[in-house]
Protein backbone atom coordinates (compact mmCIF):
# COMPACT_ATOMS: atom_id res chain seq x y z
CA UNK A 1 0.00 0.00 0.00
CA UNK A 2 1.46 3.47 -1.31
CA UNK A 3 0.96 6.60 1.47
CA UNK A 4 1.67 9.82 1.29
CA UNK A 5 2.54 11.61 3.95
CA UNK A 6 2.32 15.35 3.58
CA UNK A 7 2.72 17.46 6.72
CA UNK A 8 2.10 18.08 10.47
CA UNK A 9 1.32 20.77 12.05
CA UNK A 10 0.92 22.04 16.09
CA UNK A 11 3.45 19.01 17.49
CA UNK A 12 4.65 19.30 20.78
CA UNK A 13 8.03 21.26 20.83
CA UNK A 14 9.55 17.55 23.13
CA UNK A 15 13.19 19.74 22.13
CA UNK A 16 12.45 22.51 24.01
CA UNK A 17 14.60 24.99 23.45
CA UNK A 18 15.56 23.70 19.96
CA UNK A 19 13.81 23.45 16.82
CA UNK A 20 12.92 19.86 16.11
CA UNK A 21 13.73 18.03 13.02
CA UNK A 22 11.18 15.73 12.71
CA UNK A 23 10.46 12.29 10.54
CA UNK A 24 7.92 10.19 10.21
CA UNK A 25 7.77 5.93 10.71
CA UNK A 26 4.36 4.45 8.93
CA UNK A 27 3.57 1.06 9.41
CA UNK A 28 0.57 -1.74 10.02
CA UNK A 29 2.63 -4.04 11.51
CA UNK A 30 5.87 -3.06 12.86
CA UNK A 31 7.17 -6.56 13.14
CA UNK A 32 6.75 -6.71 9.52
CA UNK A 33 7.47 -3.76 7.74
CA UNK A 34 8.45 -0.11 8.80
CA UNK A 35 8.52 2.70 6.43
CA UNK A 36 10.00 6.03 6.78
CA UNK A 37 10.20 9.91 5.85
CA UNK A 38 12.66 11.94 5.31
CA UNK A 39 13.96 14.30 8.18
CA UNK A 40 12.21 17.73 7.71
CA UNK A 41 15.09 20.33 9.14
CA UNK A 42 13.18 23.44 8.68
CA UNK A 43 9.53 22.26 9.76
CA UNK A 44 10.12 22.42 13.54
CA UNK A 45 6.57 22.13 14.71
CA UNK A 46 5.07 22.11 11.58
CA UNK A 47 7.22 20.01 9.15
CA UNK A 48 6.14 19.47 5.79
CA UNK A 49 7.39 16.38 4.04
CA UNK A 50 5.40 15.38 0.80
CA UNK A 51 6.88 12.46 0.52
CA UNK A 52 4.94 8.62 -0.84
CA UNK A 53 6.14 5.76 1.26
CA UNK A 54 4.96 1.99 0.55
CA UNK A 55 3.55 0.09 3.47
CA UNK A 56 3.90 -3.72 3.46
CA UNK A 57 1.61 -5.95 5.69
CA UNK A 58 0.01 -9.44 5.56
CA UNK A 59 -2.46 -10.39 2.76
CA UNK A 60 -6.21 -10.42 3.68
CA UNK A 61 -4.98 -9.06 6.88
CA UNK A 62 -8.03 -5.98 6.30
CA UNK A 63 -10.61 -8.81 5.83
CA UNK A 64 -9.27 -10.64 8.89
CA UNK A 65 -9.00 -8.27 11.98
CA UNK A 66 -11.16 -4.80 12.17
CA UNK A 67 -8.63 -3.24 14.17
CA UNK A 68 -5.78 -3.56 12.13
CA UNK A 69 -4.57 0.34 11.61
CA UNK A 70 -2.24 2.42 9.82
CA UNK A 71 -0.17 3.55 12.22
CA UNK A 72 2.48 7.16 11.98
CA UNK A 73 5.21 7.83 14.70
CA UNK A 74 6.64 10.79 14.51
CA UNK A 75 10.10 11.25 15.71
CA UNK A 76 12.39 14.16 16.66
CA UNK A 77 16.02 13.89 15.19
CA UNK A 78 18.71 14.13 18.03
CA UNK A 79 22.18 13.60 18.44
CA UNK A 80 22.33 11.26 21.17
CA UNK A 81 18.61 9.37 20.51
CA UNK A 82 15.44 10.41 18.27
CA UNK A 83 12.46 11.22 21.04
CA UNK A 84 8.93 10.54 20.19
CA UNK A 85 6.96 13.78 19.50
CA UNK A 86 3.57 11.90 19.45
CA UNK A 87 1.76 9.19 17.34
CA UNK A 88 -1.60 8.83 15.31
CA UNK A 89 -3.65 5.98 14.01
CA UNK A 90 -6.34 5.28 11.50
CA UNK A 91 -7.91 2.11 11.14
CA UNK A 92 -7.67 0.32 7.84
CA UNK A 93 -11.04 0.04 7.24
CA UNK A 94 -11.34 3.42 6.99
CA UNK A 95 -8.23 4.49 4.73
CA UNK A 96 -8.99 2.07 2.15
CA UNK A 97 -12.15 3.01 1.07
CA UNK A 98 -13.85 1.14 -1.90
CA UNK A 99 -14.57 3.03 -5.32
CA UNK A 100 -14.16 2.84 -9.11
CA UNK A 101 -10.90 3.55 -10.03
CA UNK A 102 -12.58 5.45 -13.18
CA UNK A 103 -13.55 8.05 -10.97
CA UNK A 104 -9.87 8.40 -9.20
CA UNK A 105 -11.20 9.07 -6.03
CA UNK A 106 -8.45 10.29 -3.80
CA UNK A 107 -8.96 10.63 -0.28
CA UNK A 108 -7.60 13.43 2.02
CA UNK A 109 -7.06 11.73 5.85
CA UNK A 110 -6.30 14.44 8.93
CA UNK A 111 -5.60 12.29 11.62
CA UNK A 112 -4.97 13.75 15.57
CA UNK A 113 -1.60 13.12 17.27
CA UNK A 114 -1.58 11.75 20.04
CA UNK A 115 1.18 12.60 22.75
CA UNK A 116 3.42 9.71 25.30
CA UNK A 117 1.34 11.57 28.07
CA UNK A 118 -2.18 10.35 26.40
CA UNK A 119 -2.93 14.03 25.76
CA UNK A 120 -3.87 15.34 22.25
CA UNK A 121 -1.91 17.50 20.71
CA UNK A 122 -0.85 18.36 16.77
CA UNK A 123 -2.68 17.01 13.81
CA UNK A 124 -0.85 14.91 10.77
CA UNK A 125 -2.20 15.46 7.22
CA UNK A 126 -2.46 12.29 4.76
CA UNK A 127 -3.29 10.98 1.37
CA UNK A 128 -4.58 7.38 1.33
CA UNK A 129 -5.76 6.20 -2.40
CA UNK A 130 -9.26 4.13 -1.87
CA UNK A 131 -7.32 1.13 -3.50
CA UNK A 132 -4.02 1.42 -1.69
CA UNK A 133 -2.32 2.46 -5.16
CA UNK A 134 -1.53 5.76 -6.71
CA UNK A 135 -4.37 6.10 -9.60
CA UNK A 136 -2.16 9.76 -11.68
CA UNK A 137 0.49 10.97 -11.56
CA UNK A 138 1.91 12.31 -8.20
CA UNK A 139 3.34 15.35 -9.25
CA UNK A 140 -0.31 15.96 -10.04
CA UNK A 141 -0.82 16.56 -6.57
CA UNK A 142 -1.63 20.06 -4.71
CA UNK A 143 -1.81 20.82 -0.79
CA UNK A 144 -2.47 24.18 -0.12
CA UNK A 145 -3.68 24.91 4.10
CA UNK A 146 -6.34 27.55 5.38
CA UNK A 147 -4.47 30.05 7.93
CA UNK A 148 -8.03 31.30 8.76
CA UNK A 149 -11.28 29.81 8.82
CA UNK A 150 -14.03 32.52 8.82
CA UNK A 151 -17.04 32.59 11.68
CA UNK A 152 -19.47 31.02 8.97
CA UNK A 153 -18.88 27.88 6.78
CA UNK A 154 -20.64 28.45 3.13
CA UNK A 155 -22.97 25.59 2.74
CA UNK A 156 -24.12 24.16 -0.07
CA UNK A 157 -28.03 22.43 -0.47
CA UNK A 158 -28.21 19.40 -2.92
CA UNK A 159 -30.37 19.82 -5.90
CA UNK A 160 -32.53 17.03 -5.23
CA UNK A 161 -35.01 16.69 -2.67
CA UNK A 162 -33.60 13.74 -1.79
CA UNK A 163 -30.11 15.09 -0.85
CA UNK A 164 -31.49 17.41 1.71
CA UNK A 165 -28.51 17.24 4.01
CA UNK A 166 -25.80 20.82 4.22
CA UNK A 167 -22.63 20.12 2.46
CA UNK A 168 -19.22 22.25 2.83
CA UNK A 169 -18.90 23.61 -0.53
CA UNK A 170 -14.94 23.28 -1.38
CA UNK A 171 -12.60 25.40 -2.09
CA UNK A 172 -11.09 26.23 -5.40
CA UNK A 173 -8.43 24.63 -5.28
CA UNK A 174 -6.27 23.17 -8.10
CA UNK A 175 -7.81 20.63 -9.91
CA UNK A 176 -6.77 17.40 -10.86
CA UNK A 177 -6.54 15.20 -13.54
CA UNK A 178 -9.56 13.53 -14.05
CA UNK A 179 -11.70 16.14 -12.32
CA UNK A 180 -12.18 17.48 -9.12
CA UNK A 181 -10.56 18.68 -6.63
CA UNK A 182 -8.37 18.00 -4.14
CA UNK A 183 -9.63 19.18 -0.34
CA UNK A 184 -7.87 20.70 1.99
CA UNK A 185 -7.09 19.31 5.62
CA UNK A 186 -9.44 22.24 7.03
CA UNK A 187 -11.74 20.53 5.16
CA UNK A 188 -11.03 17.26 6.27
CA UNK A 189 -11.05 18.29 9.78
CA UNK A 190 -14.79 18.98 9.28
CA UNK A 191 -15.26 15.15 8.24
CA UNK A 192 -16.83 13.96 11.26
CA UNK A 193 -19.35 16.84 11.14
CA UNK A 194 -20.64 16.96 7.55
CA UNK A 195 -21.05 15.02 4.45
CA UNK A 196 -19.89 16.26 0.73
CA UNK A 197 -21.20 15.66 -2.57
CA UNK A 198 -19.57 15.03 -5.64
CA UNK A 199 -20.09 17.01 -8.83
CA UNK A 200 -19.24 16.87 -12.04
CA UNK A 201 -17.12 19.51 -13.54
CA UNK A 202 -16.52 21.05 -16.73
CA UNK A 203 -13.12 21.97 -17.92
CA UNK A 204 -13.67 25.47 -17.62
CA UNK A 205 -15.07 24.55 -13.72
CA UNK A 206 -18.84 25.36 -14.30
CA UNK A 207 -21.36 23.05 -12.60
CA UNK A 208 -23.65 20.79 -14.51
CA UNK A 209 -26.63 21.55 -12.11
CA UNK A 210 -27.50 25.08 -10.37
CA UNK A 211 -27.35 25.62 -6.68
CA UNK A 212 -28.62 27.56 -3.99
CA UNK A 213 -26.18 29.26 -1.26
CA UNK A 214 -26.79 29.14 1.61
CA UNK A 215 -24.66 30.35 4.91
CA UNK A 216 -24.85 28.47 8.32
CA UNK A 217 -25.26 30.80 11.52
CA UNK A 218 -23.92 30.17 14.90
CA UNK A 219 -25.49 31.99 17.58
CA UNK A 220 -23.40 34.33 19.56
CA UNK A 221 -24.55 36.17 22.45
CA UNK A 222 -27.32 34.82 22.87
CA UNK A 223 -28.42 35.78 26.74
CA UNK A 224 -30.25 32.37 27.34
CA UNK A 225 -27.09 30.36 26.38
CA UNK A 226 -24.97 28.63 28.93
CA UNK A 227 -21.75 28.05 26.74
CA UNK A 228 -19.34 30.78 25.90
CA UNK A 229 -15.82 30.24 24.12
CA UNK A 230 -13.10 31.01 26.72
CA UNK A 231 -9.33 32.53 26.68
CA UNK A 232 -8.04 29.59 25.59
CA UNK A 233 -10.46 28.67 22.62
CA UNK A 234 -12.53 25.68 24.17
CA UNK A 235 -16.18 26.42 24.45
CA UNK A 236 -16.81 26.02 28.41
CA UNK A 237 -20.32 25.70 29.67
CA UNK A 238 -21.61 25.36 33.56
CA UNK A 239 -24.82 23.69 34.55
CA UNK A 240 -26.59 21.92 37.68
CA UNK A 241 -23.67 23.46 40.44
CA UNK A 242 -20.65 22.43 38.54
CA UNK A 243 -18.00 24.68 38.09
CA UNK A 244 -17.77 25.99 34.16
CA UNK A 245 -15.92 23.23 32.09
CA UNK A 246 -15.00 22.31 28.53
CA UNK A 247 -15.42 19.13 27.34
CA UNK A 248 -12.42 17.75 25.48
CA UNK A 249 -13.39 16.30 21.96
CA UNK A 250 -11.88 12.58 21.58
CA UNK A 251 -10.24 11.45 18.23
CA UNK A 252 -9.24 8.09 19.03
CA UNK A 253 -9.83 5.19 21.41
CA UNK A 254 -6.88 5.69 23.21
CA UNK A 255 -3.64 3.89 24.03
CA UNK A 256 -3.17 2.32 27.10
CA UNK A 257 0.65 2.67 26.71
CA UNK A 258 0.02 5.88 25.98
CA UNK A 259 -2.58 6.64 28.90
CA UNK A 260 -1.80 9.62 31.44
CA UNK A 261 0.51 8.38 34.42
CA UNK A 262 -0.40 9.26 38.10
CA UNK A 263 0.61 12.50 39.86
CA UNK A 264 4.33 12.17 40.78
CA UNK A 265 5.06 13.70 44.20
CA UNK A 266 1.54 13.14 45.22
CA UNK A 267 1.00 13.80 49.33
CA UNK A 268 -0.85 10.88 50.36
CA UNK A 269 -1.12 12.37 53.83
CA UNK A 270 -3.44 15.01 52.40
CA UNK A 271 -5.71 12.80 50.44
CA UNK A 272 -5.25 8.85 50.64
CA UNK A 273 -4.51 6.61 47.81
CA UNK A 274 -7.41 6.75 45.75
CA UNK A 275 -9.14 4.24 43.63
CA UNK A 276 -11.70 5.06 40.86
CA UNK A 277 -14.09 3.13 39.74
CA UNK A 278 -16.14 4.09 36.48
CA UNK A 279 -18.34 1.71 33.78
CA UNK A 280 -21.76 1.94 32.01
CA UNK A 281 -25.10 1.75 33.87
CA UNK A 282 -25.79 -1.63 35.44
CA UNK A 283 -22.04 -3.52 34.95
CA UNK A 284 -21.29 -3.93 38.67
CA UNK A 285 -19.94 -0.78 39.89
CA UNK A 286 -21.50 -0.90 43.20
CA UNK A 287 -21.38 -4.44 43.58
CA UNK A 288 -17.72 -4.29 43.06
CA UNK A 289 -17.46 -1.00 45.98
CA UNK A 290 -18.94 -3.65 48.34
CA UNK A 291 -17.14 -6.44 47.19
CA UNK A 292 -13.82 -4.87 47.32
CA UNK A 293 -15.43 -3.20 51.06
CA UNK A 294 -15.65 -6.72 52.28
CA UNK A 295 -12.67 -8.03 50.88
CA UNK A 296 -10.17 -5.34 52.04
CA UNK A 297 -11.46 -3.46 55.41
CA UNK A 298 -10.38 -6.22 57.89
CA UNK A 299 -6.67 -5.32 57.29
CA UNK A 300 -6.92 -1.79 55.64
CA UNK A 301 -8.07 1.69 56.57
CA UNK A 302 -11.19 2.11 53.85
CA UNK A 303 -13.65 4.87 52.98
CA UNK A 304 -15.67 4.95 50.13
CA UNK A 305 -17.35 7.86 48.14
CA UNK A 306 -20.31 7.05 45.52
CA UNK A 307 -21.95 9.19 42.96
CA UNK A 308 -25.32 9.62 41.73
CA UNK A 309 -27.26 12.16 39.22
CA UNK A 310 -29.75 12.58 41.38
CA UNK A 311 -29.87 10.53 44.16
CA UNK A 312 -27.73 8.95 46.72
CA UNK A 313 -28.74 5.46 45.50
CA UNK A 314 -25.71 3.81 45.59
CA UNK A 315 -24.23 5.14 48.89
CA UNK A 316 -27.47 3.60 50.39
CA UNK A 317 -27.09 0.27 48.97
CA UNK A 318 -23.22 0.02 50.71
CA UNK A 319 -24.60 1.53 53.92
CA UNK A 320 -27.59 -1.33 53.65
CA UNK A 321 -24.96 -3.69 52.81
CA UNK A 322 -22.86 -2.97 55.87
CA UNK A 323 -19.85 -2.59 53.26
CA UNK A 324 -18.30 -0.14 55.90
CA UNK A 325 -19.13 1.64 58.57
CA UNK A 326 -21.60 5.08 57.72
CA UNK A 327 -19.81 7.13 58.92
CA UNK A 328 -17.15 6.18 56.25
CA UNK A 329 -19.25 6.21 53.47
CA UNK A 330 -20.64 9.43 51.56
CA UNK A 331 -23.04 9.61 48.67
CA UNK A 332 -22.80 12.87 46.34
CA UNK A 333 -25.68 13.93 44.02
CA UNK A 334 -23.43 14.75 41.02
CA UNK A 335 -26.55 16.57 38.81
CA UNK A 336 -26.28 15.97 34.78
CA UNK A 337 -23.02 14.52 33.48
CA UNK A 338 -21.50 11.96 35.91
CA UNK A 339 -18.19 12.42 33.94
CA UNK A 340 -18.06 16.16 34.61
CA UNK A 341 -17.41 14.86 38.52
CA UNK A 342 -14.81 12.85 37.73
CA UNK A 343 -12.55 14.71 34.95
CA UNK A 344 -14.00 18.28 34.42
CA UNK A 345 -14.71 19.45 37.86
CA UNK A 346 -13.50 16.87 40.62
CA UNK A 347 -13.94 18.87 43.41
CA UNK A 348 -17.36 18.10 44.29
CA UNK A 349 -15.33 14.66 44.89
CA UNK A 350 -12.29 15.83 46.30
CA UNK A 351 -14.64 17.27 48.94
CA UNK A 352 -15.28 14.73 50.72
CA UNK A 353 -12.52 12.06 49.76
CA UNK A 354 -9.79 14.44 52.04
CA UNK A 355 -12.47 14.61 54.63
CA UNK A 356 -12.85 10.97 55.04
CA UNK A 357 -9.20 10.28 54.38
CA UNK A 358 -8.80 12.46 57.56
CA UNK A 359 -10.98 11.52 59.83
CA UNK A 360 -10.21 8.17 59.56
CA UNK A 361 -6.70 8.00 57.87
CA UNK A 362 -7.84 6.13 55.93
CA UNK A 363 -5.22 3.62 53.74
CA UNK A 364 -7.32 3.33 50.10
CA UNK A 365 -10.32 5.55 49.03
CA UNK A 366 -12.70 4.01 47.15
CA UNK A 367 -14.91 6.54 44.63
CA UNK A 368 -17.54 5.27 42.39
CA UNK A 369 -18.05 7.46 39.33
CA UNK A 370 -22.01 7.59 38.21
CA UNK A 371 -23.27 5.10 35.16
CA UNK A 372 -21.86 6.54 31.96
CA UNK A 373 -20.42 6.04 28.26
CA UNK A 374 -17.32 4.58 27.06
CA UNK A 375 -15.16 7.54 26.90
CA UNK A 376 -15.70 8.61 30.36
CA UNK A 377 -12.80 8.24 32.61
CA UNK A 378 -11.11 9.69 35.82
CA UNK A 379 -8.75 12.48 36.09
CA UNK A 380 -5.94 11.55 37.65
CA UNK A 381 -5.79 14.62 39.56
CA UNK A 382 -8.80 12.24 41.19
CA UNK A 383 -7.58 9.16 41.11
CA UNK A 384 -4.11 7.75 41.36
CA UNK A 385 -6.03 3.89 40.17
CA UNK A 386 -8.68 3.45 37.61
CA UNK A 387 -11.21 0.53 37.01
CA UNK A 388 -13.18 0.76 34.47
CA UNK A 389 -15.71 -2.38 34.43
CA UNK A 390 -18.11 -3.14 31.54
CA UNK A 391 -20.13 -6.43 31.79
CA UNK A 392 -20.77 -9.34 28.90
CA UNK A 393 -24.61 -8.73 28.98
CA UNK A 394 -23.69 -5.75 26.52
CA UNK A 395 -22.63 -8.12 24.00
CA UNK A 396 -19.24 -8.84 23.30
CA UNK A 397 -18.26 -6.06 21.04
CA UNK A 398 -18.04 -3.67 23.71
CA UNK A 399 -14.36 -3.97 24.61
CA UNK A 400 -13.14 -3.47 20.71
CA UNK A 401 -15.47 -0.37 20.88
CA UNK A 402 -12.67 1.13 22.45
CA UNK A 403 -12.60 4.98 24.08
CA UNK A 404 -10.86 6.05 27.03
CA UNK A 405 -12.36 4.22 29.40
CA UNK A 406 -11.55 0.97 27.64
CA UNK A 407 -8.33 1.62 26.62
CA UNK A 408 -7.08 4.00 29.45
CA UNK A 409 -8.05 2.67 32.61
CA UNK A 410 -5.19 1.00 34.58
CA UNK A 411 -7.40 -2.18 34.87
CA UNK A 412 -10.35 -3.27 32.79
CA UNK A 413 -13.49 -5.83 34.54
CA UNK A 414 -15.30 -8.14 31.87
CA UNK A 415 -18.28 -8.55 34.59
CA UNK A 416 -20.85 -10.96 34.76
CA UNK A 417 -19.58 -13.96 32.80
CA UNK A 418 -21.54 -15.93 33.73
CA UNK A 419 -24.56 -14.56 31.57
CA UNK A 420 -22.37 -15.31 28.35
CA UNK A 421 -24.12 -18.14 27.17
CA UNK A 422 -27.46 -16.27 27.88
CA UNK A 423 -27.05 -13.21 25.72
CA UNK A 424 -24.82 -14.94 23.34
CA UNK A 425 -21.48 -13.53 24.20
CA UNK A 426 -18.18 -15.05 22.91
CA UNK A 427 -15.60 -14.57 25.97
CA UNK A 428 -12.95 -15.78 23.89
CA UNK A 429 -13.82 -12.70 21.25
CA UNK A 430 -13.52 -10.10 24.48
CA UNK A 431 -10.41 -11.13 25.47
CA UNK A 432 -8.96 -10.85 22.09
CA UNK A 433 -10.24 -7.58 21.54
CA UNK A 434 -9.38 -6.03 25.26
CA UNK A 435 -6.22 -7.13 24.73
CA UNK A 436 -5.59 -5.77 21.20
CA UNK A 437 -7.57 -2.49 22.06
CA UNK A 438 -5.44 -1.96 25.19
CA UNK A 439 -2.33 -3.07 23.86
CA UNK A 440 -1.51 -6.21 25.91
CA UNK A 441 -3.26 -4.24 29.38
CA UNK A 442 -4.75 -6.03 32.17
CA UNK A 443 -8.25 -7.16 32.26
CA UNK A 444 -9.89 -9.55 34.50
CA UNK A 445 -13.18 -11.85 34.06
CA UNK A 446 -15.65 -11.78 37.08
CA UNK A 447 -18.22 -12.29 38.32
CA UNK A 448 -18.66 -9.90 41.00
CA UNK A 449 -21.87 -11.15 42.71
CA UNK A 450 -20.46 -14.25 43.13
CA UNK A 451 -16.87 -12.88 44.36
CA UNK A 452 -15.22 -14.46 41.50
CA UNK A 453 -12.44 -12.18 40.45
CA UNK A 454 -12.80 -9.77 43.04
CA UNK A 455 -9.51 -11.01 45.06
CA UNK A 456 -7.64 -10.60 41.59
CA UNK A 457 -8.87 -7.04 41.32
CA UNK A 458 -7.75 -6.41 44.74
CA UNK A 459 -4.34 -7.60 44.36
CA UNK A 460 -4.21 -5.19 41.46
CA UNK A 461 -4.65 -2.56 43.87
CA UNK A 462 -2.65 -3.56 46.33
CA UNK A 463 0.23 -4.12 44.31
CA UNK A 464 0.03 -0.57 42.88
CA UNK A 465 -0.67 0.87 46.38
CA UNK A 466 2.45 -0.76 47.52
CA UNK A 467 4.42 1.11 44.90
CA UNK A 468 3.18 4.45 45.02
CA UNK A 469 2.86 4.90 48.92
CA UNK A 470 6.36 2.68 49.79
CA UNK A 471 3.79 1.00 52.31
CA UNK A 472 3.91 -3.13 52.92
CA UNK A 473 0.21 -5.09 52.51
CA UNK A 474 -1.22 -5.93 55.52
Amino acid sequence: MEVMIISAQNLKNVKHIHKMRPYAEVYVERHVHVARTAVDDRGDTDPTWNEVVTVKFHDGLPESDVMAALNVDIYARGRVRDKLVGSARVLLCDALKGGDPADNPIQCTTVRVWRESGRPQGMVHLWVPPTGRFLMRRESLSFSIKEEVGPEEEMVVASSPEEEEETVAPPEDKAVAGGGAIPSPSMASHADHTHTHDHDHDHDHTHDHDHDHHHHHHPHGDSDSKSWVGPDGRVYHSHDGLAPHSHEPIYSPGFFNRRAPPLVNRDFNERAFTVGIGGPVGTGKTALMLALCEYLRDKYSLAAVTNDIFTKEDGEFLVKHKALPEERIRAVETGGCPHAAIREDISINLGPLEELSNLFKADILLCESGGDNLAANFSRELADYIIYIIDVSGGDKIPRKGGPGITQADLLVINKTDLAQAVGADLGVMERDALRMRDGGPFVFAQVKHKIGVQEIANHIIQTWESATGKKRH
